[in-house]
């Protein structure tokens, strides 16, 4: 599996995220722990993505018929989006097949509640989408034992097709 973030030095200094191989539950928490460290020491919440493969595809550009990445990488696989450096986190799920789901939380308002940067800028997410970061962790442990599969310790709001 692959972990991708950015950091707020690597946002003043270049635009390209770093990506990791991590092996395992404990790989992840060991990352994720010093991932969150850091980003609660510079102030700076931030995404991080978990994707359910070995090569991430690589950025191309787009045309009239979508997106046609430079590598493919191993295609499309789920991917997991967490927030570090917060005491709440949302989480994003997405199938190989591009179907997307978001934590529900406790809180029924759907107005901003946590600011976080995601690929070095601003995002935000509702309050209704925000679980415990703890509960957040144990999802990302849980997508990595089930590669990929959507983790079953959180309560999910599917998106509905426009």
């Amino acid at each position: 599996m692959l972990v991708i973030h950015r950091s707020l030095q690597q946002t003043m200094t270049y635009h390209d995220d770093a990506i990791q191989h991590v092996d395992g539950q404990a790989g992840l928490d060991k990352l994720l722990d010093s991932l969150h460290e850091q980003a609660t020491h510079d102030d700076y919440p931030h995404s991080v993505v978990i994707y359910a493969g070995e090569r991430y595809p690589e950025e191309g550009h787009g045309d009239a018929g979508g997106w046609i990445p430079a590598d493919p990488g191993d295609g499309d696989r789920p991917e997991l989006c967490l927030v570090v450096g917060a005491q709440q986190s949302p989480l994003y799920w997405t199938s190989a097949d591009g179907a997307r789901s978001t934590s529900t939380g406790p809180a029924t308002s759907d107005e901003p509640e946590l600011e976080y940067f995601h690929g070095g800028q601003e995002s935000y997410a509702p309050a209704s989408s925000l679980i415990p970061t703890e509960q957040a962790r144990e999802a990302a442990r849980q997508f990595i034992a089930c590669n990929g599969k959507r983790p079953g310790n959180i309560t999910w709001r599917t998106a509905q097709p426009a």
